[in-house]
């Protein structure tokens, strides 16, 4: 697998690092070289390269500390979040996420392909999410998402690139509201298209979405024990997701 080198790479004090919580000393400066150090895989120019290192003071989480790390690469987001149960074994997890996100892109642009396939698995396990009481959940994050359509290929590119374990879009064909997400068997899945869509090998449809207001959809991502619920908002008639962060509590992803 060969990388086209770039003409520069992102110097640590232009990666934006984010503390919460509180850190041992020189994590701020260990996570601006290590994520710096990312952007030489990238195959074209890189902009906003940013990283939140979060320390979650919770006894009962092996794993306290996480890292998001982020960039935009050429006109592609690029995102990958790890965990440790230390700050500088969170930093050496995120970057070998980020880094093969940025090889696969950039082999992406080599093949002229949006996606050709499930990726390897990744060694070790994807973040975990705390156990928090269902009275104490809150939505603390809702975002707004307006794109172009896209095919269910793009999706699932945009889905890997982002290190997200689901993607929500605008199908290009049906122009329906539409989630492509990975499935617990390594495979994918896709929500919201056509009955007789054409997918991708090894893409499974489900039915759906089902038609719920906020409140309900909550309530069946508590019952179910899913990683999130998409579903048709009944007042704007479009697909939201309703998903658990890391922290617990819940976030909304609805589109534009």
């Amino acid at each position: 697998m060969s990388v086209q080198p770039v003409a520069h790479e992102t110097r640590p004090e232009d990666v934006d690092v984010l503390l919460r919580g509180d850190m041992p000393l020189g994590v701020e400066e260990y996570t601006a070289e290590k994520v710096a150090h990312t952007t030489r895989l990238a195959g074209r120019p890189v902009r906003r390269v940013r990283a939140v290192v979060t320390h979650l003071p919770d006894p009962s989480i092996p794993e306290p500390f996480r890292v998001e790390a982020s960039m935009d690469v050429g006109h592609t987001s690029v995102r990958a979040v790890g965990q440790g149960e230390r700050p500088r074994e969170a930093v050496d997890a995120v970057v070998e996420r980020i880094e093969r996100r940025l090889v696969r892109l950039t082999d992406r642009w080599q093949d002229r392909s949006r996606w050709t396939g499930p990726p390897a698995p990744e060694p070790g396990s994807r973040p975990g999410t705390v156990e928090r009481p269902v009275e104490e959940r809150e939505v603390l994050r809702r975002k707004t998402f307006a794109v172009a359509p896209q095919s269910v290929e793009e999706a699932l590119a945009d889905m890997d690139v982002l290190d997200h374990d689901f993607y929500l879009f605008v199908d290009a064909v049906s122009g329906q509201d539409a989630v492509v997400y990975r499935r617990e068997d390594g495979g994918y899945g896709a929500i919201g298209l056509p009955v007789d869509a054409e997918l991708p090998a090894g893409v499974v449809l489900r039915p759906g979405p089902a038609d719920l207001d906020e409140a309900a959809a909550r309530r069946r991502l508590d019952d179910g024990g899913e990683r999130f619920v998409f579903y048709r908002d009944t007042s704007s008639r479009r697909g939201h997701v309703v998903y658990r962060r890391y922290d617990g509590h819940y976030g909304l992803i609805t589109p534009a």
